[in-house]
């Protein structure tokens, strides 16, 4: 499962000019796959977590468009920082709500 959807999240650094586009991206490919038929209960990857949360709201599409950039962003986000997804802390919380 996890080698399938290893590219859903941003490979490398956003420029600031770039967020917008990568998060855009981002959150489309996140959709894709939360939109698509691929089984996601066995996700390991946080872009596979986080296609999976949003699959709960197929019947809501535009809450789950909202959803997916907001995760997108913060995975933009997070790659900027330096952060890898599974090793966020309360600081790294903290400083993105700054």
């Amino acid at each position: 499962m996890s080698t399938e959807h290893a590219d859903l999240l941003p490979l490398e650094v956003a420029r600031p000019g770039e967020r917008r586009s990568a998060r855009r991206a981002v959150a489309q490919s996140l959709l894709e796959v939360a939109r698509g038929e691929q089984p996601l209960e066995c996700a390991e990857l946080p872009g596979e977590l986080a296609a999976a949360f949003l699959r709960r709201y197929d019947n809501r599409e535009e809450t789950q468009k909202a959803y997916a950039l907001d995760l997108a962003d913060w995975f933009v986000w997070l790659r900027h920082a330096g952060v890898e997804p599974f090793e966020v802390t309360l600081a790294t919380v903290e400083a993105y709500m700054r």
